[in-house]
This record gives C-alpha cells, structure tokens and sequence, in this order.
C-alpha cells in the first residue's frame, strides 16, 4: 500500500521548494532619503540618478518571449527628439511640468506636427492624458501655447507646441475625438475668463477661435454619437462665456449646427442637446443676431421672428423631440 504523507508535512516541503526558488533574488532596497519617479530616482535634494541600463536589460531578458521578438514589436520606440520636459522641482509651477510630461510621454512625437502613433500608446491612455492636459488649462490656458521642450534649439516655429494634441480630432478612435471636444470647449472658456471677455490665442496659428469653433462643429456632425457627445460637452463649456464677451458674433456661426444636432438618432445625443439648449439664454442669441444683422445691413429692421434661433429651437428641434419615439428624449 502507498504510505500518505500528513497534510502539514507536505506544505512545509512546498514552501522549502519556494523558498529555494526565491533565494537567490536580489530584491534591494529604496534608500531613505530617495523616492522612485518614473524611469529615473531622484533624491529629496534634487539630484537624479538614472537607473542602470544594465539592470533594465536583466529584468527584460527575465522572461523567455522576449528572445523573440518580430520586427513589428521592435518599431515601436519612436526616435524622439532630445530634449527636457523640466522637473517638478523646477521653480517654476509644477503645472507646466505636468502638462510637458504628460504629452512627451503619451500624445506628441517632439516633432511638429506628428503624434505618438497608437502602436506606441494605447487610446485609452491618450484618453486619459488629454483629460489631464484639458484641466491644466482651465488653471492655465497659456499652457496650450507653450512649446514641449524647455531647451529647444533652433526656430520657435520648427518646434513643437502643446496645441498640436489638438490634432487628434482626426483620429479615427472616437474617444480620442471627443476628448479634444472636451478639451478645446476647456480652452476657449479658461481664455475668457482670465482675460474677463477677451479672447487669447497667444499667437499660435492653431488656436484662433473661428478655428476651434470650426472643429467643434466638425466633431458635432461625426458619425458617431461619442464625438458628438464631446463636442456638446465642449460648447457647452464655453457657449455661455462666449455670449457674455466680446466675441458674441462668433456662435451665430455655430447655432445652425446646433439646429441640425436633433437629427442625430441617438438619444442620449438628443438629450445632451436638449440640456444645452435649455441653458442658452435665448434672449442673448436674440440680441447678437439682431446686432449682426444691423451691422450687415445697416438697417434698423429687426429679424422676423420665425428667423431668429430662439424661434428655430422651438419648431426645429424641441417640438418635434416631443414626439420621439424615446420616451426619455
């Protein structure tokens, strides 16, 4: 007959086996007056250590597949420029720091004009790093027009700017779509109200508001329903602060886009638009329209009523809602 071996008897041969497996790690230590951060170990004095390449090396050949790499795999590093994003104990606001870290690393390439391609970075991570970057310049909308390395050489123009993450509005991902919806409505309403109405582009060519209202109602007739979300969200965002400023005019070219929106046939796109619309004073579209229509004109004759948006959200976009076959819309 075969002898069996107690329970505990076995357990402790087990963990003599892990024990042996495990005995000739070396685990190290983090020192006390240190923190790791990223790919680097700074001290608390400010000094930063890059960690041996040697070591990366060793914990990258630790597992068997990665003798095997393809070519594919391989392609992934992106040559990017040299050059420094700062530090966050930098004099100056860690924000900026921020901002340059986190689109160095996940969204812009270093050079102008070109992204991080998405065998690099996941979307979701994009996602997520534009969100950042678009609370950032609620703090401080400067930051969209400030070049992505502190020590680059050569032409302002030649380099990049942290305006260019903008450029994924074109991504065919329509997250990464809606999140630039998000970011731009973000932008132009932080412009406004550090600049108590006036609008700001800080001389980039990219960030005009005619621009960026255009891209806005771009991204509002996207195919699909989760960019359009977005650029609901954005213009609602900054259509308030743009009718209370000196560039009321600008949203007469946006209001038809908002008009057309009702025919989107998702509901909850349809709902959005209702709550949008419902925060517009309509009173304010009123006067703007009647003022650019003198001023086109010259003359004093007010817009008939069935002309002015006020009117148009009525019969064009609430009443017929109100037979949707969504009860919720």
């Amino acid at each position: 007959s075969t002898e069996v071996q107690p329970a505990d008897t076995a357990v402790d041969e087990t963990d003599s086996r892990v024990s042996a497996l495990y005995s000739s790690i070396e685990i190290g230590k983090l020192t006390d007056t240190s923190v790791l951060f990223g790919r680097g170990e700074i001290n608390l004095n400010g000094e930063k250590r890059c960690i041996e390449r040697d070591k990366r090396k060793h914990i990258y050949h630790i597992s068997s597949h990665s003798h095997n790499k393809s070519l594919e795999d391989k392609s992934v590093s992106i040559d990017k420029p040299s050059g420094s994003v700062g530090s966050f104990l930098d004099e100056d606001l860690p924000v900026r720091y921020l901002v340059r870290y986190l689109t160095s690393s996940f969204l812009l390439s270093g050079h102008a004009g070109l992204l991080v391609p998405d065998r690099a970075v996941r979307v979701s991570v994009k996602v997520l790093a534009l969100n950042c970057v678009g609370l950032a310049v609620m703090v401080m909308p400067s930051l969209m027009a400030e070049p992505l390395y502190t020590d680059a050489i050569g032409e302002l123009e030649l380099q990049q700017h942290i305006d260019d993450v903008l450029r994924f509005h074109s991504h065919s991902d329509p997250q990464l779509g809606a999140s630039v919806g998000t970011v731009i409505g973000q932008f132009i309403r932080a412009s406004l109200v550090h600049g108590c109405g006036q609008y700001n582009d800080f001389g980039r060519p990219g960030l005009p508001l005619s621009s960026l209202l255009e891209v806005l109602c771009k991204l509002l007739v996207h195919e699909s329903s989760v960019t359009a979300r977005g650029a609901l969200g954005g213009l609602g965002l900054c259509l308030g602060e743009l009718l209370h400023s000196l560039h009321a005019a600008v949203i007469l070219s946006v209001l038809p886009h908002l008009v057309n929106t009702a025919s989107n046939l998702y509901w909850l796109v349809k709902v959005e638009l209702c709550d949008l619309l419902s925060g517009l004073p309509l009173s304010y579209t009123d006067h703007v329209e009647s003022s650019s229509s003198y001023s086109t004109t010259g003359s004093s004759i007010p817009l008939r009523p069935a002309d002015r948006f006020s009117h148009r959200v009525l019969t064009a976009v609430l009443i017929p809602l109100l037979a949707d076959q969504d009860p919720r819309v």
